[in-house]
């Protein structure tokens, strides 16, 4: 008896697998979408006027971004360049994303997800191996690596390391960490000003820092 249900149930099992459309099966075996499908070309375009609204540079743009060191960032499709203030092209498309120029430095991420630094005529400056990056500060730029963050300068070297599950930009040479779920405040060499022992760090106006531990609050 046990025989004959073990049978049956091959056969029925065999019976589903064999209806199964070859559409599905062709599906799976389709490459993923490209990830410049994120970005559809807007019906809307982007332009720019100047103050008493006459058109400066046409609406040919998908995206665009404000005016910064001579430069804009636009979008053409999926990617995004910049161009100067007679709307030629001066980086082409190529980027993922792309920020507004500081000190000479665009922050741009490619199609791997991978984000560095350029400068105004699109060589890179700092290259393409970060997961994340802010803007610089105080010659400080905040990075992240495999989930860590920690900072380089305007050479692209690591200043401080990146093993901190927190950084916040550097003001007055002093930052913000969090490393090992507690919070400390740390300078520009990477030296413990206010030690890891607080629940939350704050920053304050006059280079003051507010520190909680246990539900208490305190200045620094």
């Amino acid at each position: 008896m046990n025989k004959y249900w073990g049978l049956l149930i091959v056969g029925i099992i065999f019976f589903i697998s064999s209806c199964i459309p070859d559409s599905q099966e062709k599906e799976k075996d389709k490459e993923p979408p490209s990830i410049e499908d994120d970005f559809p070309t807007s019906k809307l375009k982007w332009g720019f006027i100047d103050e008493q609204g006459n058109v400066m540079i046409k609406a040919n743009f998908d995206d665009a971004g404000n005016f910064s060191e001579g430069l804009a960032k636009i979008r053409i499709g999926a990617k995004w360049g910049y161009i100067d203030q007679q709307g030629n092209i001066i980086i082409q498309p190529q980027f993922r994303s792309a920020y507004a120029f500081s000190n000479g430095l665009a922050r741009v991420s490619t199609f791997d997800q991978q984000m560095g630094f350029i400068t105004t005529n699109g060589e890179w400056k700092i290259l393409p191996r970060y997961d994340n990056l802010k803007d610089f500060s105080e010659g400080l730029a905040i990075v992240t690596v495999n989930g860590q963050n920690g900072a380089i300068n305007t050479n692209g070297e690591m200043v401080i390391p990146h093993n901190y599950e927190r950084l916040e930009s550097f003001i007055n040479g002093k930052t913000i960490a969090k490393k090992n779920k507690k919070y400390a405040v740390i300078d520009n060499k990477n030296q413990i000003v206010i030690p890891f022992e607080y629940d939350k760090i704050y920053k304050e106006k006059n280079n003051k820092f507010r520190v909680k531990k246990d539900n208490l609050y305190g200045f620094f």
